[in-house]
């Protein structure tokens, strides 16, 4: 059996569609589908369109958290309630065909853990594909991972890469980042990329700089090094600068007029510099302070009925 997660947020056109398109991939493959919706408290209608589809099929299972927990947070809770030898994670909107699952499906079977895809024309504004290679570029240079760029949302994995991720603590989560540093046998397909089946995507640019910046505090601790690296840079060079006043008035030459523009701009720069420097540390602070706390890392407001979470011990862990 093959569990298919699917996050959901604005997406209650996409739902219907979606599953439509799943359950006739499952009787093309002959290999039954166990599907997963996870209602990330989207303020559309999409938990009723949920529940309704849960009444037409007995495959199909609907999670609606108490609050916006995030996509990546989704698709954990999705994992952890799926029962199949393999799991597909998706997006809800219908960009992630469903029917390219076969065709990774077929390449899991070759003897992978998992098998990644990465979209071979992505449809995407020219702005968004510019902004995705920049986070790729960056997040592997800062975090020493290798995520590939161009990658999509869709994977497919076995029960035991999916058992090993729900070991996973972290409150922060960053599925790319987490599946390239767990290892195991990993490959990757390229695939067809859909537009938006219906509905506007609502991940911005400030949401993906904020995603990179959490991911390099995470995965990383080189910002807290280069901090140190500059500091000592500005130290050398001060003092070489007051060596060469120093040199200067030693030597004769005429003192300079004041010089308060330069003053104020080094005050400036250095002032700007130390609360970048505690802005960074802040962060790593911050991050041991929500892991120390141990808040649940969901909370499930409603299930549709007729379902059980095999991996309860798991869900409670986090």
């Amino acid at each position: 059996m093959i569990s298919v997660v699917a996050p959901c947020y604005y997406d209650a056109k996409n739902i219907p569609e979606l599953v439509r398109r799943l359950n006739i991939v499952s009787k093309q493959m002959e290999v039954p589908f166990e599907i997963i919706i996870v209602d990330d408290a989207s303020p559309d209608n999409a938990w009723e369109v949920i529940q309704d589809l849960a009444e037409e099929y007995d495959n199909l299972q609907g999670l609606r958290f108490s609050r916006n927990f995030g996509q990546h947070i989704a698709i954990t809770a999705g994992i952890a309630h799926s029962h199949g030898d393999y799991v597909v994670i998706m997006d809800g909107d219908l960009q992630d065909l469903p029917e390219e699952i076969p065709k990774i499906f077929m390449k899991i079977r070759e003897g992978y853990e998992l098998v990644f895809t990465v979209r071979k024309d992505r449809q995407d504004k020219k702005s968004r594909k510019l902004v995705s290679i920049l986070y790729r570029h960056v997040i592997n240079n800062l975090s020493g991972l290798n995520m590939p760029y161009n990658i999509s949302m869709m994977r497919i994995f076995t029960r035991k890469f999916a058992d090993n991720y729900l070991k996973f603590h972290e409150k922060h989560r960053s599925l790319g980042a987490l599946f390239s540093w767990m290892g195991f046998n990993q490959t990757y397909v390229r695939v067809n990329h859909g537009e938006r089946f219906n509905g506007k995507s609502n991940f911005t640019p400030l949401k993906l700089l904020t995603r990179a910046f959490n991911n390099i505090s995470y995965f990383s601790t080189l910002p807290i090094a280069w901090i140190g690296y500059l500091g000592m840079l500005i130290s050398i060079v001060s003092f070489l600068f007051g060596v060469f006043i120093i040199a200067r008035y030693f030597l004769g030459f005429p003192a300079n007029a004041a010089g308060w523009p330069s003053l104020i701009c080094t005050i400036s720069f250095s002032t700007g510099m130390i609360m970048l420097s505690l802005s960074v540390i802040g962060k790593y602070i911050a991050n041991i302070y929500l892991q120390v706390l141990g808040r649940p890392l969901y909370l499930i407001a409603e299930k549709t009925p007729g379902k059980e979470n095999v991996h309860e011990s798991s869900e409670k862990s986090s």
